[in-house]
């Protein structure tokens, strides 16, 4: 019950990528002029921005966050399939 109304709230990666791109936001970190490396880097210090639990915090307690950050940046990854 509980995953059925999660799914029907949440976006696609797709879909809130477009989204921004249709009110002229940076889809990609070459618009603020940053490289992968770079956008890699800010995933693990993203966790310390604000004192809030977040995704982020719980991949990094179940031994994930490296794993799930580099599957992010390999040639097949959200990264590599939208690049600018």
């Amino acid at each position: 019950m509980l995953r059925r109304k999660l799914y029907a709230q949440l976006l696609t990666a797709d879909q809130l990528r477009g989204l921004l791109q249709e009110a002229g936001c940076v889809i990609h970190p070459s618009g603020v002029e940053r490289d992968l490396s770079q956008m890699r880097s800010t995933y693990f210090l993203a966790r310390q921005i604000r004192s809030r639990y977040t995704i982020l915090d719980l991949a990094a307690e179940v031994g994930l966050l490296e794993s799930c950050v580099d599957e992010l940046f390999t040639p097949v990854g959200f990264w590599a399939k939208n690049a600018a």
